[in-house]
């Protein structure tokens, strides 16, 4: 597994090469949900320069790409302290973006079996 380096800033962009595949992604901060009092993330992913998945909200342990067959060669997860909701000024201390690759999600799914 692989932590992608994020900025404690609420818009971002980076672009990454892993596994052989062009990974784009976008972070946005939404602002505060009045609901659940929590900051609001939302990303959007370019695999190889085309659009994978389109603002979805971040939600922390769950995998970024929803859908296996959207997967090329991995996926990111957003692992926070007492899984927390997303909050960009945590980035990098209590909150880290993980990529785990097709082998690694693959050994994480049959260890839970």
């Amino acid at each position: 597994m692989i932590n992608i380096p994020l900025q404690a800033i609420p818009n971002q962009s980076l672009s990454i090469l892993l596994d052989q595949t062009n990974f784009d992604i976008r972070l946005f901060s939404c602002g505060q949900s009045l609901i659940a009092e929590a900051n609001i993330m939302t990303i959007t992913v370019y695999i190889n320069n085309v659009l994978t998945v389109q603002n979805i909200r971040v939600v922390p342990g769950t995998p970024i790409i929803p859908y296996n067959y959207l997967i090329t060669n991995g996926n990111f997860v957003l692992l926070t302290q007492d899984n927390s909701y997303a909050n960009y000024e945590q980035f990098g201390v209590t909150q880290n973006l993980i990529y785990a690759s097709q082998s690694e999600i693959r050994a994480i799914y049959a260890s839970a079996a």
